[in-house]
């Protein structure tokens, strides 16, 4: 015999009768009505869904059925079979007539509780007979889970947070951790990704009382709160822009004998430092296998690396720009970043290493704060710097700092120095070019940029500047034609720029006078003239 009835879940799938069902929950106190009915079907009686949370032992189970089918099978009541041990026994629980519309169960403990119903006919006969399939889970648990936090202070200005919850049914979707900093009345959130246990950390700006409190909740609907405090010394905050060239955290010995060229040192970084890594014969990258890993992009100002051309006039000795460095024009500037392989734990720190000679030495220039991209970086002077970065997971895993003669993962080429430009003698064309003008320049840079400059023509040596070409090739040399309208007395400046962003000019000191008139001689008259008297 076919099922009768089988158990689904409402309000969402009874429409109507999930509302009226809702509306009664108020009336039943600390009873709480599990939103699963009873439904009336001709198929067999289906397996359960996912199982439902309650935190009350008593709970109203209600049923419906189809009043034609009821009666054509002579059904004379219903009954309700529990099993406790997830299917293996079963007992009936209690009985019910069509009109009763609902079950009442009273759970003795907590634990998981799977329900069936049989229609019994007016013979004794049960519909459906046979081994009975659960139509409703319900998890009765009214034991709050157990919460920890743990703040800590790990360096200077900087606390540490750990979080532990331990629930057979946590409800991660409900995990709320917040802190408060010192001098500040609101509360903030901490951001992290969802984990029964973790750890985070973060950068105070102040001196004084750092507090966290959370809040969890089982699937039951049992909660729990827990806080701490603690009293940060410093109000020192870490300072990213003043790195200290003269503690290398790696070194590569000078396998020469030559003493390797001191840097300038600066103000020390008030942070931690990292032990400093002897450098040996076999050198390389570190190990990447452990921790989430930080992959650096472009900074925010950028150029591109280009061979400049050699003017013997103008030029000067420049470094080599390293091939895929970016170039920028300020000592200040944005480094992005990514995060990739980030586990549960969150990310706990983003440091960033940085070197001058390619990877020989590695300094720990600091700690991102907010730990999003991007970095702000401040560099002391012109130059060259190699980075690489290191992600930090919210448990401490983290790949090693770089080691001695490790490639950086970005170069960027702090320029602050315009390019060297020259405007060369300017001249007219003779015969059929008369009305051509040759316009010459030496322009030179550490890398200019593509297609660096551009010529420029005005009546007022102060402007406006009018373009003449726009930005062209450096090839020393541009030919213009002349307007026949154009002005005769005109000022030429050609502009240059390089890969970073820096502008030059060189402007004709006085006006040049281009004169397209050809003169012409026309024979208007005769004139004798008389001889001289004689004597």
């Amino acid at each position: 015999m076919e099922s009768v009835f089988t158990m689904s879940r409402i309000p969402q799938k009874l429409g109507k009768l999930g509302k009226r069902l809702r509306r009664r929950t108020g009336r039943w106190g600390f009873r709480t009505l599990i939103s699963l009915a009873l439904i009336a079907a001709f198929s067999s009686q289906l397996h359960a869904a996912d199982p439902v949370f309650t935190k009350n032992h008593k709970f109203r189970i209600p049923f419906q059925f189809d009043q034609a089918e009821m009666k054509r099978i002579g059904a004379a009541q219903i009954e309700l079979h529990v099993s406790a041990d997830q299917g293996r026994t079963w007992t009936r629980s209690s009985v019910a007539s069509p009109q009763d519309g609902r079950f009442t169960y009273d759970a003795d403990a907590n634990g998981e509780f799977w329900f069936s119903v049989r229609t019994i006919d007016q013979q004794g006969k049960a519909h459906p007979d046979g081994r009975h399939t659960p139509g409703l889970k319900v998890i009765v648990d009214d034991t709050p889970p157990l919460f920890e936090l743990r703040l800590r202070e790990v360096s200077t200005g900087r606390v540490e947070l750990s979080w532990q919850v331990d629930d057979d049914n946590i409800d991660l979707n409900a995990l709320v951790l917040e802190s408060r900093e010192p001098g500040s009345a609101e509360w903030h959130p901490v951001q992290i990704r969802a984990a029964a246990r973790g750890q985070t950390s973060w950068t105070i700006g102040g001196e004084g009382l750092v507090e966290v409190r959370g809040r969890a909740k089982d699937l039951a609907g049992n909660s729990v709160s827990a806080e701490d405090a603690i009293r940060v010394a410093s109000n020192t905050p870490r300072n990213n822009s003043r790195p200290d060239f003269s503690k290398p955290v790696a070194t590569l010995p000078d396998l020469q004998g030559a003493e390797t060229p001191k840097t300038a040192a600066m103000p020390s970084y008030g942070g931690d430092r990292l032990p400093q890594i002897i450098g040996s014969g076999n050198v390389g990258p570190g190990n990447s296998d452990r921790g989430p890993s930080v992959r650096p992009a472009v900074p925010v100002s950028t150029g591109s690396s280009i061979a400049p051309p050699v003017l013997h006039d103008v030029a000067r000795n420049y470094a080599p720009v390293p091939a895929g460095a970016r170039l920028v024009n300020s000592k200040t500037f944005n480094i992005g970043y990514q995060i990739e392989d980030e586990g549960p734990s969150g990310i706990g720190d983003i440091d960033l290493f940085i070197t001058e000679d390619g990877g020989r030495k590695w300094f720990n220039y600091g700690t991102d704060p907010d730990r999003r991209s991007p970095f702000t970086v401040t560099v002391p002077r012109d130059g060259t710097f190699g980075f690489a970065m290191r992600a930090r997971s919210g448990v401490g895993l983290a790949a090693d700092p770089p080691q001695p003669g490790e490639v950086p993962s970005i170069n960027v080429v702090v320029d602050l120095a315009p390019p060297v430009v020259r405007l060369l003698p300017i001249r007219q064309g003779q015969g059929n070019r008369f009305d051509q003008v040759t316009i010459q320049w030496q322009a030179d840079d550490q890398a200019l940029a593509d297609n660096p400059i551009a010529v420029y023509y005005a009546a007022q040596p102060n402007g406006p500047w009018e373009p003449i070409s726009g930005w062209t090739a450096n090839t020393g040399t541009f030919e213009w034609r002349i307007d026949p309208n154009q002005q005769r007395r005109l000022y030429i400046r050609v502009e240059a720029r390089d890969a970073a962003g820096n502008l030059a000019t060189a402007t004709s000191p006085q006006p040049l006078f281009f004169d397209l008139a050809k003169p012409t001689a026309k024979i208007v008259d005769v004139e004798a003239v008389p001889s001289s008297a004689p004597r």
